[in-house]
């Protein structure tokens, strides 16, 4: 997982966001 598409990142980013809030 060192390398990660933009997308994917921020789909990642989002739904940790999310799962944090």
């Amino acid at each position: 997982m060192e390398k990660t598409p933009p997308l994917l990142y921020k789909k990642v980013k989002i739904l940790g966001l999310i799962e944090i809030t």
